[in-house]
């Protein structure tokens, strides 16, 4: 088994994108707060939607000691995890697209109105004598296209399912839908007894003008997961985003393997 003993905090935040017309709230003004806001959630996993390459940039140089993974869904923007060096090594790491699976690089699939895509990378913790591993996805589903959000979450639990890695994955992003809706059922199965928290307040505001402000950032953590604790945080200083960043405190209880 990975350990009981391993504890980690995996959050998701888009960071909305740098070539938006956003006057005040564009990124330049914002990149700061972005930054101190990520050192601040003390994650040790983080997965970001809405990056651009110049934001990649910003956080990179910004973010020293954390490792990096980026794949451009095909229009520029990109979906790009994050993990802390010095705690995780690599042991596997894929992409792919939303859409029907002959579909080339940088399809919408069905309804959706952009590309979508999602990254998998599965982590063992460094100085642990063990060859399991976290399965952590991140993901950005269509704003727009029901059929599109539906097939995507079927597309992610297809992938993890084949890899024999569901109940330890963890799963984060923008699902552009609460977590009631019947999109996100499948995911919300995942955690069998375990209940997330609500948070405090909605995790997307749109810079205050969102009427009304909804929460479709979210975790969704496998069986052999208890899930601690759940929070939001977000900047007091100004906008970071138009999103909060959404959190998970997270402790192993399960077994590392899945039965077939």
């Amino acid at each position: 088994m990975i350990g009981a003993d391993v504890e980690l905090r995996v959050a998701t935040f888009n960071i909305r994108c740098s070539v938006a017309q956003d006057g005040l709230n564009a990124w330049p003004h914002r990149r700061a707060r972005a930054l101190e806001l990520i050192q601040r959630s003390e994650a040790s996993v983080l997965g970001l939607q809405e990056v651009w390459p110049d934001q990649l940039r910003d956080l990179s140089a910004g973010l020293p000691g954390w490792a990096w993974m980026a794949h451009d869904r095909g229009d520029g923007e990109m979906a790009v995890q994050a993990w802390r060096a010095d705690q995780f090594v690599v042991r596997h790491a894929e992409a792919w697209m939303l859409a029907p699976e002959v579909s080339p690089w940088g399809t919408r699939g069905w309804d959706g109105a952009c590309p979508r895509m999602a990254g998998m990378i599965e982590l063992a913790p460094l100085g642990l004598a063990t060859e399991a591993t976290l399965c952590w996805v991140n993901t950005h589903l269509d704003h727009v296209g029901p059929i599109a959000r539906t097939e995507g979450v079927r597309r992610i639990l297809e992938v993890i399912a084949t890899r024999g890695v569901t109940n330890r994955s963890v799963i984060v992003g923008d699902f552009n839908a609460e977590r009631a809706a019947p999109a996100l059922q499948p995911l919300r199965q995942l955690e069998g007894s375990l209940e997330m928290a609500k948070l405090t307040r909605p995790s997307f505001h749109g810079f205050g003008q969102a009427d009304p402000p909804v929460t479709i950032d979210h975790v969704f953590a496998g069986s052999a997961w208890r899930v601690d604790r759940v929070g939001s945080q977000w900047s007091e200083s100004g906008n970071a985003s138009d999103h909060d960043l959404v959190y998970a405190d997270l402790t192993w209880i399960g077994e590392a393997v899945d039965s077939v």
